[in-house]
């Protein structure tokens, strides 16, 4: 959304929200927790998609629209969990040992902690070589060669003082991988692309062709399905995920 100029506020209700959608689904109504997933993130994108028509059609700053999406979410999270406001997860479940129990191998740990900075270098040589067929100016390979070296080192470090404890969660794994996926798409597609000239000069943009208004959608729907996952990474990591919100005195 910042790439957009645009602003998010509603990010911590969304998250409460899809943690209060899979816990009451799963535990309460007794849904597998796939299909309660699914829902809360079905329930992300059409918040996205209102998000997005409000600003496209209407004219409304995402500043206003999440900020009343803000406290529309929040009330809603309220009335999913009920008087009791929260709902114990059981401990036992493959999603809770999951994210508090299941740790990488340390070898595995490891080799995944070299595939950030190979990843970088591969696609850096490859970009590299085809801004110098187009004889354009292209990042020398020892600053390429430094960088990975430096995110390698980094990511063997974090793995090398998690491992002197109980090791790298798989949840942790998963949040780097994420984040790769979400950084290669927007880097290496159309669609991310189309994002950077958004965000540049949308009349820019619209003038060189993009559909702004489809970028925009697809931009506020993602985010939800981002915050959404936010949710369910709460929940692998506390017991209590979908507690009632205290208010502020």
């Amino acid at each position: 959304m910042l790439m957009l100029g645009e602003i998010d506020l509603s990010v911590g209700s969304m998250s409460g929200l899809a943690s209060a959608i899979v816990g009451v689904l799963w535990v309460n109504a007794g849904w597998p927790v796939a299909a309660a997933i699914g829902v809360a993130l079905l329930c992300g994108i059409a918040v996205g998609l209102i998000y997005a028509l409000l600003y496209n059609r209407v004219g409304m700053p995402s500043f206003v629209a999440t900020l009343a999406g803000l406290l529309a979410l929040l009330g809603m999270q309220l009335y999913i969990l009920g008087p009791s406001g929260s709902i114990n997860l059981p401990y036992a479940s493959p999603l809770v040992r999951f994210g508090q129990l299941m740790v990488m191998p340390g070898w595995f740990s490891h080799t995944m902690a070299l595939l950030p900075g190979l990843a970088l270098l591969t696609f850096g040589l490859k970009t590299r070589v085809r801004r110098l067929q187009a004889n354009l100016s292209a990042e020398s390979v020892s600053s390429l060669l430094l960088r990975a070296v430096l995110l390698t080192v980094i990511f063997e470090a974090a793995v090398f003082y998690l491992n002197l404890g109980r090791g790298v969660p798989w949840i942790f794994g998963l949040f780097v991988a994420a984040a790769m996926v979400l950084n290669y798409a927007l880097k290496r597609t159309k669609w991310g692309r189309s994002m950077f000239a958004v965000g540049g000069n949308r009349e820019a943009a619209r003038r060189s062709g993009i559909n702004v208004r489809a970028i925009y959608v697809s931009a506020f729907c993602s985010a939800r399905r981002w915050r959404h996952s936010g949710g369910f990474w709460r929940l692998h990591v506390w017991p209590q995920p979908a507690s009632r919100p205290v208010p502020a005195r």
